[in-house]
């Protein structure tokens, strides 16, 4: 074949950096459960999550998604149906929380007295509220005593588990995405915090009704959503600045979200954050699509350059192609695969001349098979034997069904009927002599 020296800057271009390109690695989709959601909630959640984010996308890119549940457990279940008292319930459930949390009250003199005035306030008394008022207050005050953590400190293990089960999807060539619900935001920020910064370029979290500072890490925010209308999170952040108390929840930055009577706190990720055809919805949806991207399986094949599908002399001592079986990756005859070389291969013992790009062909139990329409591949001629090995002249190699894998752009083959393999070669005029002087030589598919 007519070879092609590379120079430094081609050699860059096909560095690693090409395999780890973000459409290159398979979405891991955490849902993050605030703490009051048990084990069956937040799976019903982390259902709605995936179904929110399975329509936005065609089924040829769902099924290299996939979800997963970053659980934290339950730190308080208050039982109040027998007690008069809701408000000296909730305020009790609100020290028992911080407590489980492992925050110094004595930190914050003035938490208490303020927090007492709220709750302990008799019903339509000094504040003026009516009965209903009152009673979504003290709920709100009960519900950010169940959500709010100051501090993490005691639930480090749950922590351990999320970031390992991140280390884990990235480590196997995946990215992570953590949509992180009321408390769970604090245990995707000190997972985020836990992980390498090399480990955090593939990792990105969407705050939902957020009672934190910052998403992400401080100085550094990732998008979130929070109702104005969210009472446990506007209680919250309300109590937190009049009391003086650093590091408030982010500003509401959505209006009104669902009307739904099952919840009139505004808070649930359900009946707040996901129904269909509400503003946060929408935005939800436009936040999915953003971080997640293009999808794609992707995977790096290396070619052996002294393999070739090719008819040539039996002197050549060719070794067998380098294939992608088909149904191993789940592709079936019409879906698309693009094809990227990446790399170079020497030709020639003691030569030091390389060459880039190699040729590809469709393959089945009836042979070989052109690409399907709607593909955008262009063939190639292959050369003869070359007579300088020795060789006949007049061993023809061409066949019509191949078609050229360059370096620095995708083709897009449309698998024909009756295909089970991909077969890759280098175009070559003999086998036997060339080398893979470079791991990165291969092809990038993406399907």
């Amino acid at each position: 074949m007519v070879s092609q020296s590379i120079d430094d800057a081609m050699l860059l271009l096909q560095s690693d950096y090409l395999l780890d390109a973000k459409e290159c690695r398979r979405p891991h989709i955490f849902f993050g459960n605030g703490v009051q959601n048990g084990i069956h909630a937040a799976n019903i959640s982390r259902t709605r999550l995936e179904h929110v984010t399975r329509q936005l996308y065609p089924a040829a890119a769902q099924r290299h998604m996939r979800f997963h549940n970053a659980f934290n457990p339950p730190l308080l279940e208050p039982d109040i149906a027998g007690d008069k008292s809701l408000a000296r319930n909730a305020f009790a459930a609100l020290l028992d929380a911080l407590e489980a949390a492992g925050q110094e009250i004595d930190s914050n003199p003035d938490l208490i007295p303020h927090l007492a005035g709220i709750v302990a306030t008799p019903r339509g008394e000094s504040r003026g509220l009516s009965d209903s008022i009152e009673q979504l207050l003290i709920q709100a005050l009960l519900e950010f005593a169940r959500d709010a953590s100051f501090s993490l400190a005691g639930t480090e293990t749950t922590v351990d588990e999320h970031v390992s089960a991140y280390r884990s999807a990235i480590a196997n060539g995946g990215r992570v995405l953590v949509v992180a619900h009321s408390q769970g935001n604090y245990f995707a920020n000190a997972a985020y915090k836990a992980l390498s910064e090399e480990k955090r370029e593939h990792m990105e979290i969407i705050g939902i009704a957020t009672p934190t500072s910052f998403v992400g890490l401080l100085g550094q925010n990732y998008p979130y959503i929070t109702l104005e209308t969210d009472l446990v999170i506007k209680s919250m952040r309300e109590v937190m600045l009049s009391a003086g108390i650093p590091n408030p929840p982010l500003v509401p930055n959505a209006g009104a979200g669902s009307t739904d009577s099952a919840d009139p706190l505004h808070h649930g990720f359900l009946e707040a954050y996901s129904l269909r055809g509400t503003s946060t919805r929408i935005a939800l949806e436009g936040m999915l699509k953003e971080y997640i991207g293009e999808v794609y399986g992707c995977d790096f094949r290396p070619i052996d350059a002294r393999g070739t599908y090719l008819h040539v002399d039996d002197r050549d001592r060719a070794n067998s192609p380098t294939s992608v079986v088909l149904s191993e990756i789940g592709v079936e005859p019409g879906d698309e695969i693009q094809l990227r070389g990446t790399g170079i291969y020497r030709y020639g013992h003691g030569s030091d001349a390389t060459a880039t790009g190699s040729i590809a062909v469709f393959s089945g139990p009836a042979g070989f098979i052109s690409p399907a329409d709607g593909s955008t591949t262009f063939g190639i001629v292959t050369l003869p034997t070359c007579p300088a090995h020795g060789l006949p002249t007049d061993v023809q190699t061409d066949i019509p069904q191949d078609f050229s894998v360059i370096n620095g752009h995708f083709v897009t083959a449309v698998v024909p009927e009756g295909a089970t393999e991909l077969k890759f070669s280098v175009n070559d005029c003999y086998f036997a002599d060339n080398s893979n002087p470079d791991p990165d030589f291969g092809v990038i598919l993406r399907y």
